[in-house]
């Protein structure tokens, strides 16, 4: 478990990282999928470089069962409009 001071640099550093990927997306014009895949890739070298292979391995394995079926933005957007006209 974390501590609220944990949760609070958790959140900076969670804010911090959204704001880095807009930031060389929009400005940079780096298409959004290719910042994630380097933020991600860089991530989890430095886990395995840090605790070795094996706990980054798991990390990774733990964070893909928590997203593994969540929807897409684009997904949710189509799944909430409203349908137009008559069929």
């Amino acid at each position: 478990m974390t501590n609220e001071a944990d949760d609070d640099q958790i959140e900076l550093i969670a804010a911090t990282t959204r704001a880095m990927v807009a930031h060389l997306a929009r400005l940079h014009g780096i298409p959004p999928g290719l910042v994630l895949a380097g933020v991600h890739a860089e991530v989890i070298s430095i886990i395995a470089t840090a605790y070795g292979g094996g706990v980054a391995a798991g990390c990774a394995e733990r964070a893909a069962d928590r997203v593994r079926n969540l929807p897409s933005y684009e997904q949710c957007e189509l799944a909430a409009m409203q349908p137009m006209g008559r069929a």
